[in-house]
């Protein structure tokens, strides 16, 4: 199951980019669907409201210095078909001089995310993604409502 989602874009759950992917598979499922030739992944219980709230409790948060203005979640495959929380932040750009953050800055911001999704009773592994303002076009679409 895929489900990305924004704070300004909850999902309904009425299907479209924001809808089911893959196929669920439960103990017994397992066994059933081992003659099925198609991709499975195992379900997951993180509901869109909780990667909305994830992403609205980062969203305006100042971590060692760095802005977080903005952040995405989808839940998706891993590598290894394991569901994880795929978890983008924009973030003020680096430094003058710098292609990045802070090792500290990146790490308390990894921490507050993996905190607050456990706070939320999001089981999967949430993985971070940091991208600048300065690149936002790609993977922030602005919105009228948007204050970046």
């Amino acid at each position: 199951m895929v489900r990305r989602v924004s704070a300004r874009q909850p999902d309904s759950g009425g299907g479209g980019d924001w809808g089911r992917s893959g196929h669920r598979v439960d103990a017994a499922g397992a066994a059933a669907g081992a003659g099925y030739s198609g991709h499975m992944v195992t379900a997951t219980t993180t509901t869109t409201e909780e990667l909305a709230a994830l992403c609205e409790a980062l969203r305006g948060q100042v971590i060692a210095g760095v802005r977080i203005h903005d952040a995405r979640a989808e839940v998706t495959p891993g590598a290894t078909d394991e569901l994880v929380v795929r978890l983008t932040l924009l973030l003020d750009d680096p430094e003058n001089g710098h292609d990045t953050w802070p090792l500290d800055a990146m790490r308390a911001m990894e921490s507050s995310a993996w905190d607050e999704a456990s706070r939320l009773g999001i089981p999967e592994w949430v993985y971070v993604k940091h991208v600048p303002l300065s690149d936002a076009a790609g993977s922030f679409p602005r919105s009228s409502d948007d204050k970046w």
